[in-house]
């Protein structure tokens, strides 16, 4: 709808690394512009050559192809969101933020600096992809709240840890989901974690009976032969991270889909001494505390 309704003189700005997203062009009347984690995307050159613009991912840089131009707006290693391009679904969104300020109007300057001012932090963006050591262990706490979401919780942590270490990773949403996504959940836990820890979200369950989700995801992770990775309790948020940081060891990563208990889980993570994780930690053990 929002697509549709931009005027001619605004801009849309789409995916074109997302056949779907792609596909919407013939449905816009405002000018577009697209985004990319591959400069050479042919829907992007194609693109470009038809006197568009776009913004792109190269390796670490992100540009503006313009014409015959191409024009450095930022290095990934100076957007602390994306974990130094790590985080490939914060690259994604950094792209389109970059692609809409300057369809705006803000200078180059101005976006370099406010990507580089917006950090993962409690105090920038509590619960958006917070990552903390503590103890030789990593945990990335996140508000993903659907499968794309944990399955892109997933990847970066894995892109955090050393080979031989477990991922153990907290899993649920609010109750007002469709089953169809409790189910979702459950395949992408199985497949990518090496513990699972199901949680229980009391104050949004929105009408769904307490235990009902759970019991869904935990269907479809036995079902996929995975039950043996299962942790057998049913838990709130803040429990799942405990009982997850009591099994862990040190190199192991814990992800949790934080939703209910954000400010109890961060408390405690401070009074345990954790540490705000950044990037130059990489050149460390990338358990160790930052």
């Amino acid at each position: 709808v929002v697509i549709q309704v931009t005027r001619p003189e605004g801009t849309v700005v789409l995916n074109a690394d997302d056949p779907l997203v792609l596909a919407q062009r013939a449905r816009v009347r405002a000018s577009i512009a697209l985004t990319s984690q591959d400069a050479n995307n042919p829907a992007i050159q194609a693109h470009v050559a038809d006197g568009g613009w776009a913004v792109v991912r190269d390796l670490d840089e992100v540009v503006l192809l313009e014409g015959e131009s191409r024009t450095l707006l930022f290095n990934l290693s100076d957007a602390p969101m994306t974990y130094a391009g790590r985080a490939r679904h914060m690259v994604e969104n950094v792209l389109a933020a970059s692609a809409a300020a300057l369809s705006l109007g803000i200078s180059h300057a101005d976006l370099a600096r406010g990507v580089a001012t917006f950090t993962p932090d409690v105090r920038h963006n509590v619960g958006r992809l917070n990552v903390y050591g503590l103890d030789g262990r990593l945990v990335v706490v996140d508000y993903a709240h659907n499968e794309s979401g944990l399955q892109s919780l997933i990847e970066f942590s894995r892109s955090l840890m050393s080979p031989g270490h477990r991922l153990r990773v907290i899993v649920g949403t609010a109750g007002d989901r469709q089953d169809s996504v409790f189910v979702a959940l459950g395949h992408v836990a199985a497949a990518g974690a090496d513990m699972v820890y199901l949680k229980e979200t009391p104050k949004y369950l929105r009408g769904r009976p307490a235990g009902e989700g759970v019991a869904i995801m935990r269907g479809v992770i036995e079902a996929a032969g995975a039950g043996g990775r299962l942790y057998d309790v049913a838990l709130g948020e803040y429990d799942a991270l405990l009982a997850a940081l009591d099994a862990s060891e040190p190199g192991d990563a814990i992800a949790i889909m934080c939703v209910d208990e954000q400010l109890r889980i961060f408390g405690m993570l401070r009074d345990r001494g954790a540490r705000p994780w950044v990037e130059s930690a990489a050149s460390s053990s990338s358990g160790q505390d930052a």
